[in-house]
């Protein structure tokens, strides 16, 4: 029995709970969070005994496995450097860091205590991207050559969190939060190394310091392109989440939490996937890892990809030229 210790008890901590819960092989030991009112009755709610207002002291005092950080961007990477200090492994939600600096950092400090990383890129768990993965493999589609990875939402600004509309502890705007997601489609359905980057990354709400909307085209290593929309300034007429991977032979379009519709010649048929808890598949696999010694599929070299791409994106909207990555 593994025994979990979590990090902050906002929206994604509950969902993290609720999944740890529902699995076998895993116990709810202890959470902690600096609002005590709050922390407190997450406890409760979540059927969890041992609460700390301060991470330390549940570092500290807590018998614990694994811990979960569900903070702010900008304290991931000095609470997960306190956690790995401390002898547990570490689940981070995405982004893994602010930069690739400190992924690096946390990755030093895995393998110098000889610990294991998993970055919550939850989509990759979900059925239809496990699907749209598996029929590429197959050559349902024959060689995969563009992607269009498609994000048009309002990003509630009016009701953000403080820190995601600053640039320094956000690392960013939407892109340094919803774009991670993207990012992951991309990295995983490619299976490749991004080469190049040219992006246009635009300011479009007056009064922010974070970009609104943007365009990116990405070149990979495998001669696939992609190109990444991700507009949140303004209330769209029709919201799209959106994948669609084009082939040799065919076309795919996937909807992260529905399902894969698969087009061949002039004929498309839907493939339904079985939907999942992304957060339950991925606690899944980071217990499969540990037990198996092995690292996790979104491991920290993985989440350092992601953050890696994002500070491509920014640099090159930022000089307003295309980006090589090495």
């Amino acid at each position: 029995m593994l025994k979990i210790g979590l990090i902050g008890t906002g929206t994604i901590a509950y969902s993290h709970a609720l999944a740890i819960n529902k699995l076998e092989g895993l116990t709810l030991a202890a959470v902690s969070d600096i609002d005590e009112a709050k922390g407190k009755h997450f406890a409760t709610e979540v059927k969890c005994g041992a609460f700390f207002t301060d991470y330390r002291d549940m570092l500290k005092n807590a018998d614990l496995d694994v811990v979960g950080v569900c903070l702010p961007h900008y304290l991931h990477a000095p609470v997960g450097l306190a956690v790995l200090e401390s002898g547990r492994h570490l689940l981070m939600e995405k982004p893994m860091a602010n930069t690739v600096a400190e992924c690096d950092a946390l990755m030093a400090k895995a393998q110098a205590k000889g610990l294991k990383i998993l970055v919550g890129h939850t989509h990759q768990y979900n059925a239809s991207l496990r699907i749209a993965r598996t029929l590429l493999d197959n050559g349902e589609i024959g060689r995969l050559t563009m992607i269009i990875d498609t994000i048009y939402a309002y990003y509630n600004w009016e009701k953000r969190a403080p820190w995601l509309l600053d640039p320094v502890k956000g690392g960013g705007g939407p892109l340094m939060n919803t774009g991670p997601h993207q990012i992951d489609h991309l990295l995983y359905l490619t299976q490749s190394k991004p080469v190049r980057v040219d992006a246009c990354v635009q300011q479009n709400r007056e009064g922010m310091a974070v970009e609104s909307d943007l365009s990116a085209h990405i070149q990979f290593e495998n001669g696939v392109t992609a190109t990444l929309i991700l507009c949140q300034g303004y209330t769209p007429k029709t919201a799209e989440i959106s994948v669609r991977l084009i082939g040799t032979k065919g076309m795919m379009e996937i909807g992260p939490w529905g399902n894969v519709q698969l087009a061949q010649g002039n004929q498309t048929r839907e493939i339904v996937c079985e939907q999942v808890d992304g957060l339950e598949m991925e606690w899944k696999e980071f217990i499969a890892a540990i037990k198996e010694n092995r690292n996790p599929i979104t491991d920290g070299d993985y989440g350092k990809r992601v953050v890696a791409l994002i500070e491509a994106i920014y640099r090159s909207g930022r000089e307003k030229k295309p980006i090589e990555l090495k």
